[in-house]
């Protein structure tokens, strides 16, 4: 498992949908599961994942982290 953080709670879950729209599946976690203000979201890669899947998981996550600012 592969934690992204984010941050804010309401953030990430708006991180995790939108990655969700995009077709790429990370659960957000956030309090109390995690201290507040440590939210992220839950990657897990498996053998099965081909680069290409990684690759285009990458640029999804690249193109939601700028729409949403998490990425500046």
């Amino acid at each position: 498992i592969t934690p992204c953080i984010v941050g804010e709670e309401r953030l990430t879950q708006q991180f995790s949908k939108r990655l969700l729209e995009e077709g790429v599946y990370a659960r957000a976690i956030v309090f109390p599961t995690v201290q507040k203000g440590t939210g992220r979201v839950r990657n897990m890669p498996t053998a099965a994942h081909t680069k290409e899947m990684l690759d285009e998981a990458l640029a999804i996550y690249e193109k939601v982290g700028r729409e949403l600012e998490v990425i500046k």
